[in-house]
């Protein structure tokens, strides 16, 4: 039925082994199998070698029917790198660390401006979450919140130009919800505490495992990665604000965003599985070939590392 394909941020050669060792076979340049479709699940640009090979690679297969793909964070963030606000200033700020962040996918573009805008264009028009035949995709959290907010006022399930400009501000419904789907949730750490993740950045915010309940545990048991940087201390009781539950009757959901470090596939729930495996820190590249199970099962597992 479908395979659900992690972040693939740039590794198009990648990409083509782990389309081929699933059955896709090329037909005029482009990928298809003949009983299912691939679902990327965003994170196409940035960090990676051929980011416009990639892209090329991953939109030729939506156009054609051969594959749905979702936004993820690091579209997000290229489009409002490039979009101005009313103030006349870029909606992303050219800080060096975003301009760190983008450097891959600006110079495979370097040349070409408007084949750019092109890709640009085409990301407005990804819906933010997927609901397909018994199962739902979204780049990084469901939350049925969020969710229903987009339902009701986004009904489209695209980034409009009003949502991506609503959602820099800071405070407004839009930004709380885009920030939880793309970018994951994440919780203050205890005062005086903070770390630095694997880009070098300081971080006074911890990005946790939103499916698990805190009681009971430590800051560090809910890090999402590098938890041995991540202070040992209990979570106060109350402290709930970022637990979602997701209950295991609920369909069976597909994240990426999270680039796990672990050596094997694994799944989160029964119900909830993660295939972003860190090709980008010389993980692999992963894919769950998905058919109608409600239970998920790590030998649907599919992975290529070069």
């Amino acid at each position: 039925m479908y395979d659900i394909i992690g972040d693939v941020h740039g590794y198009s050669t990648e990409l083509g082994l782990l389309l081929e060792k699933m059955g896709y076979q090329k037909r005029f340049g482009v990928y298809h199998h003949n009983t299912r479709k691939a679902i990327f699940l965003g994170d196409f640009v940035d960090r990676g070698p051929d980011v416009k090979g990639c892209l090329k690679m991953v939109k030729h297969m939506v156009e054609e029917g051969a594959a749905y793909a979702v936004l993820g964070n690091h579209e997000y963030n290229l489009v409002a790198f490039f979009t101005r606000g009313v103030n006349g200033r870029f909606l992303r700020p050219h800080s060096v660390k975003n301009l760190r962040q983008v450097k891959s996918s600006l110079k495979a573009f370097e040349d070409s401006q408007k084949k750019l805008q092109k890709y640009l264009d085409w990301f407005k028009t990804l819906p933010l979450f997927l609901e397909l035949d018994g199962l739902r995709v979204i780049h990084a959290t469901w939350d049925k919140k969020h969710i229903s907010f987009f339902k009701e006022q986004y009904p489209k399930n695209k980034l409009s130009d009003e949502l991506l400009h609503k959602s820099m501000e800071k405070g407004a419904k839009e930004h709380e919800a885009i920030e939880s789907i793309l970018k994951g949730v994440e919780v203050p750490l205890p005062k005086g505490f903070t770390f630095f993740d694997s880009d070098g950045n300081e971080r006074k915010q911890l990005r946790i495992k939103w499916w698990e309940s805190p009681q009971g545990k430590t800051f560090r048991d809910l890090a999402m990665r590098e938890a041995d940087k991540i202070p040992d201390v209990e979570i106060p009781e109350g402290f709930n604000n970022g637990y979602i539950d997701y209950p295991e009757t609920d369909p069976p959901l597909f994240l990426g965003h999270y680039c796990l470090r672990e050596t094997e596939p694994f799944l989160f729930k029964k119900n909830i599985c993660c295939v972003d495996f860190c090709v980008v820190k010389a993980g692999f590249l992963t894919a769950y070939r998905w058919d109608g199970e409600k239970e998920l099962d790590t030998a649907k597992f599919v992975k290529v590392k070069i």
